[in-house]
Formats: structure tokens, C-alpha cells, sequence
């Protein structure tokens, strides 16, 4: 994933090129954990000098799901998090404590068995315990 696949995104729906909305993918882009909405919107205020609405973030993010440029993954008390699509990761895990998610990298035995016995599937999430809360 890269900045021309966002470019690519904003002509084929024929919208205007706008640096929040330039922020905000780069701010996915440049993290490598799943983000909410509020770490976002903090993470935009350290790279861009001028201050970007809750809707803006919201109306955003909404474009970059509609492009499959970004999926959105919901933990149980229905708060959203947000990460670019990858192709060769589509393995999740989501801490039953805290609700932080995060990818899984692709590495060892257990990796390719979940890949293998559910290559259907279009994600996969994994209920663990994150390295904070075990």
C-alpha cells in the first residue's frame, strides 16, 4: 500500500484532493498497529500544523473502506479500529481486556495452518491477550 493507490482512490470516485484526507492515510500508512479514531486524530496533530475535525477523520476513513484501501475491525464494546489493507496479512488479533488489535505477522507453522484452513475467509481475528495486559 502507498500514497499512488490513495491517488488512484480520489480519481476513479472523482473526489478532491484534500491534505487532511493526505494526513490521515499517511498516518495509517506510517503505523504499524490498527488505530481508533481518537489515536488518529492525535496522530495527525504531530505531522499537520492545522487542526482536523472528528467528522473530517470520520468522513475519511468511511472513503478509504469504500476504496478497500483501509478495513475497519470492531472490537465487543463497538469501538472501531482502523488499518490499511495488506494482502499478505489478513490475520488479526484482539485482546479480550484491553480490545486492542493488532496484525499478525506472517511467520511459523500456526500462521500457515490458519491461512491454509481458512483461505476463504477474508480476515481472520484471534482472541489473545496483548503483550500489556498478560
Amino acid at each position: 500500500m502507498c500514497i499512488n493507490d490513495l491517488e488512484r482512490c480520489i480519481q476513479r470516485y472523482k473526489v478532491n484532493h484534500s491534505q487532511e484526507r493526505e494526513v490521515i492515510f499517511r498516518v495509517l500508512l506510517e503505523t504499524e498497529p490498527c488505530l481508533n479514531v481518537a489515536e488518529i486524530l492525535e496522530s495527525t496533530k504531530e505531522i499537520y500544523p492545522k487542526k482536523i475535525s472528528l467528522n473530517t477523520v470520520y468522513r475519511h476513513l468511511n472513503f478509504f473502506v469504500k476504496c478497500s484501501l483501509a478495513i475497519a475491525l470492531q472490537n465487543e464494546s463497538k469501538k472501531t479500529y482502523y488499518c490499511l489493507v495488506d494482502q499478505n496479512s489478513r490475520i488479526f488479533t484482539r485482546c479480550p481486556k484491553c480490545g486492542l488489535i493488532r496484525r499478525v505477522n506472517k511467520n511459523g507453522e500456526a500462521f500457515n495452518i490458519l491461512e491454509e484452513e481458512y483461505s476463504q475467509a477474508e480476515y481472520i481475528t484471534i482472541h489473545q491477550k496483548c503483550e500489556r495486559c498478560v
